[in-house]
């Protein structure tokens, strides 16, 4: 077994989301993104959504970093789908702890991925 797909290292929902992203890059129609890094880590991710009628109809990203950091995004963009584009600037990214599980030594990926969404609620493509 490689380091990567060891078991103690990543749960079976984290390497599944990692080794199969739906959402890798941009929707077609994506009119807003949003960037945010983490130099410390050395991770970085670009989130792409579409808009429309103030709804979040399609969303897409491009990262660098961890297997924690590709799945959480893969999450992330599966939950924004639906939403109210209005919440954006406020978005909180709390059920994604519970949903891979992140290690408490992985909680930045969350800040990652709320970042990067927050820059997108006023970032036009």
């Amino acid at each position: 077994m490689d380091e990567l797909h060891d078991p103690a290292r990543y749960s079976p929902r984290v390497l599944e989301l990692f080794d199969r992203p739906a959402r890798l890059g941009p929707p077609p129609g994506a009119n807003r993104e949003g960037q945010a890094e983490n130099r410390a880590r050395g991770s970085w991710l670009r989130m792409y959504l579409q808009v429309e009628a103030e709804r979040v109809v399609a969303a897409g990203f491009h990262a660098r970093g961890c297997p924690h950091t590709i799945a959480a995004a893969e999450l992330a963009c599966e939950a924004l789908t639906g939403s109210d584009a209005s919440e954006l600037a406020e978005y909180r990214a709390e059920f994604l702890e519970a949903a891979l599980p992140l290690p408490p030594e992985k909680l930045d990926v969350r800040l990652l991925i709320e970042d990067a969404v927050r820059a997108a609620a006023h970032g036009r493509r």
